[in-house]
Formats: C-alpha cells, structure tokens, sequence
C-alpha cells in the first residue's frame, strides 16, 4: 500500500529521519521516565482540562439534543 505518490522518494526521507534519530540521541522511554513525566503540567493539564470539558457536555444534557437532533428535525419537516 503506498500512501505517497510513485515519484516521491521514501528512503531518502526515511534515511533523513534515522539521522535526525541519531543526531538527537533519540531513544525510547523507560516506564519510570513514562510515569515521571504524566506527573509534569504539560501532561495533566491538557488531560483535566479535557475531562472537565467531557464532565461539562455529559452532565449538561447536550448529548440528548444530539442523539434526538435528526428525528426532531424530522418530526419538524413533517408537521
């Protein structure tokens, strides 16, 4: 399966992105360094700032209007 176009060349670019790897000194994260960093505020305020905007719509009923917006319209075009 090819996700680029036939002229577009793939190694070069995959050659690129190992030397950016080894440049950076790149590697992968151990699950100490994993659990340190979901304790950081670049990690939890975005994740509670999303779950309070999900507790927001659940509770606030918005999701009835949505699920029932089409058969309303509907109902509405009818009468």
């Amino acid at each position: 399966m090819k996700f680029r176009s036939k002229k577009h060349d793939i190694d070069s670019e995959m050659a690129d992105m190992l030397r950016f790897k080894r440049s950076h000194k790149l590697y992968k994260l151990s699950l100490l360094e994993m659990m340190k960093s979901v304790v950081k505020p670049y990690a939890y305020r975005p994740f509670f700032m999303v779950l309070g905007y999900f507790a927001l719509t659940q509770f606030s009923g918005i999701y009835v209007v949505v699920m029932w917006a089409v058969v309303m319209l509907q109902l509405q075009e009818k009468a």
